[in-house]
């Protein structure tokens, strides 16, 4: 009798572990890892619009950077996989293009494609699906707004002061993003009756010859595209551009340039904004259980303008009480 009320009691007790680890593992919180190319401004935002719009009781974020080395693409999205994310977050239209691949594609968890400006560039993307449904458990964030900042580039450059002809774009022809954002908005501004003059660099060591070539060729402004190489470098590009015999004004498809590295102006999707899309994205997965491939593709309504007023003075360059009434202005 001692010996049968012996195995009833360590089987309960059995039930009762067993029920602990059950209980445990239902209150584990969801893993959301996010690959990123580089740090910088727009980046951190973009981080931060993610972290600010989870339910940190049930998510936890972290994140992996490649410190703007291509090289490190491919070795950063192994150590994200090696987490072992509930959900994987991938970064603008390079890495993205990696994730895709039938290098990765079959060890992906469900994933966020985050941050394209252009999904249809992707080739392996276009055979998954950029609509819903699509073949694999893939959600799609864009970064070009339903009014494009392209066309607001294009009205930014109209509504200044300055007389502007010619304007000169620096991108690296390695980085997809890059050459996609900078032909783009070459081709919305030849549309509008300027011409561009189109300046490729090979890593960021070339962006000061670069630079000094495209003066000398007499561009009358310079528009820096979403290249990480070139956002890095934008104060050098435009302490190149004040120090030209002709100042040239620098414009930028990049909020954090303006804000703070002498750029004069941008239009730009807040990457904050762009962030918090992709939260929802991955909120209404983990914790409603809606299929990525069963979302549409999410987009910013609008791109913002931003303004550094003493940037613009320090140039000559003004604009219109109009504009100035719906942009965001530093000082």
């Amino acid at each position: 009798m001692k010996k049968i009320i012996s195995i009833l009691f360590a089987f309960v007790i059995i039930l009762s572990i067993g029920g602990c680890n059950s209980q445990n593992n239902n209150n584990k919180k969801k893993r959301l890892t996010v690959v990123v190319p580089v740090m910088i401004d727009a980046i951190n935002d973009y981080l931060e619009g993610i972290k600010t719009n989870i339910d940190t009781n049930e998510i936890s974020f972290n994140y992996y950077s490649a410190e703007g080395d291509p090289a490190r693409f491919e070795t950063v999205l192994k150590s994200a996989l090696l987490n072992k994310p509930d959900v994987l977050v991938v970064f603008g239209t390079q890495m993205s293009e990696l994730a895709v691949s039938s290098k990765f594609i079959n060890d992906l968890p469900p994933t966020i494609l985050s941050a394209l400006s252009d999904p249809s560039k992707i080739e392996s993307l276009k055979s998954i699906g950029i609509e819903p449904p699509r073949i694999n458990n893939i959600g799609i964030v864009g970064d070009t707004p339903k009014k494009s900042y392209y066309v607001v580039s294009k009205e930014l450059l109209q509504q200044s002061n300055c007389v502007i002809r010619k304007v000169g774009i620096i991108y690296t022809k390695s980085d997809l993003n890059a050459e996609i954002t900078a032909n783009t908005l070459s081709d919305e501004l030849k549309s509008a009756g300027y011409e561009t003059e189109m300046a490729i660099i090979n890593n960021i060591e070339d962006i000061s010859s670069v630079t000094k070539s495209l003066l000398l060729k007499g561009v009358d402004a310079m528009f820096l595209p979403h290249d990480k190489n070139v956002l890095v470098k934008a104060p050098v590009i435009v302490k190149l551009a004040f120090e030209n015999k002709r100042p040239i004004p620098v414009f930028s498809l990049d909020e954090g340039t303006v804000r703070e590295k002498g750029v004069i102006a941008s239009a730009s999707v807040s990457y904050k904004t762009v962030g918090k899309m992709t939260a929802k994205l991955a909120s209404d997965y983990l914790i409603n259980n809606i299929e990525f491939s069963k979302m549409p593709m999410s987009v910013a309504e609008k791109a913002n303008i931003y303004i550094n007023i003493t940037n613009a003075k320090r140039f000559g360059i003004s604009f219109p009480d109009s504009l100035l009434k719906g942009a965001i202005i530093y000082k």
